[in-house]
């Protein structure tokens, strides 16, 4: 079920337990340097000083704008202002943030960012995982596709005929296979070749298998593509659910929406 930006926004707070919740912001309308000192304010003493540590200016703003987005939409979650968001430390590549108040439990959370698209998960009952990529982002597809594939998976790549649809079924299987590391918790410290992704009949990821050991895992999995199918591809995955609500909202949406009563538009 995908809804539009109030609706999503507004209905937040009072989903259901066995929904889970999906969204990728676009923030490439927002002026970053013209808001950086609000989206700087929201975060915590550590997320700064993590800012602060990039060398170059593009990669500081992209963290910014990406951690300051998540807090506002896990704060909109959690009926509460962004800044007194707290987490047990900042959220860690391929790792799932968790809250300082309930860091074992649920809500579970997830978050990932490319280029200028930001996207966050929650799903209160399940652990969830959430990966967006930019198309045309894998330059190095083949090589790529070496790492990460299966043999089963690699045979299905060599066998679609065109170069461009190849790539971007290595870009599809690369989404589903990390949003299900993270969801599992360990992102990319497992290889991703451990994690097998399902294809429908119709040639499109539905559920991802990862392989520890003798333990076997399975993920449900939703792709999709939230602002047209030649910008970004993002996945969902989660060890079940009965919904997935997703949304695509512009940055400066999401900041307006701070300027509503009590800092959000009411319930």
């Amino acid at each position: 079920m995908t809804v539009a930006d109030h609706e999503w926004l507004a209905g937040l707070p009072a989903r259901p337990a066995w929904e889970v919740q999906a969204i990728v912001v676009d923030a490439s309308g927002l002026d970053a340097d013209g808001c950086h000192d609000r989206l700087l304010g929201l975060l915590d003493d550590q997320e700064r000083a993590r800012a602060g540590s990039f060398r170059f200016a593009a990669d500081r703003t992209g963290f910014v704008v990406s951690h300051a987005i998540f807090r506002i939409v896990v704060a909109r979650a959690l009926g509460i202002m962004p800044q007194n968001v707290a987490f047990t430390a900042a959220p860690r590549w391929g790792h799932p943030p968790r809250l300082a108040e309930h860091p074992d439990r649920l809500p579970a959370l997830s978050l990932s960012h490319a280029g200028p698209y930001v996207a966050a998960a929650i799903g209160k009952r399940d652990p969830v995982g959430i990966d967006v990529e930019c198309r045309g982002s894998l330059a190095a597809w083949e090589d790529v596709a070496r790492v990460i594939l299966s043999a089963s998976e690699r045979l299905h790549v060599t066998s679609l005929q065109h170069a461009a649809v190849r790539r971007d079924a290595v870009l599809r299987y690369w989404t589903a296979k990390e949003a299900a590391l993270k969801a599992l918790g360990r992102g990319l410290e497992i290889s991703p070749d451990k994690a097998v992704v399902r294809l429908s009949p119709s040639g499109s990821p539905i559920a991802v298998t990862v392989t520890l050991g003798g333990m076997q895992v399975e993920f449900d999995l939703c792709l999709f593509d939230p602002v047209g199918p030649l910008a970004a591809v993002a996945s969902v995955a989660c060890t079940r659910y009965q919904a997935l609500r997703l949304a695509c909202v512009r940055a400066v949406t999401l900041l307006a929406a701070m300027d509503g009563r009590n800092g959000w538009p009411a319930v």
